[in-house]
């Protein structure tokens, strides 16, 4: 039963993380490109 739940949370937590890595990369990405147009604008 423990190991159950331990197989679960890992898949959650490892969900988790992927979620937040994709958000991550799209904020630096939105960033970077923002910051690239500024550039480019002035």
């Amino acid at each position: 039963m423990d190991e159950i739940t331990a197989e679960v949370s890992r898949e959650e937590l490892i969900s988790l993380s992927i979620n937040l890595i994709q958000k991550t990369r799209r904020l630096i990405t939105n960033t970077v490109t923002n910051l690239l147009v500024v550039h480019l604008s002035s």
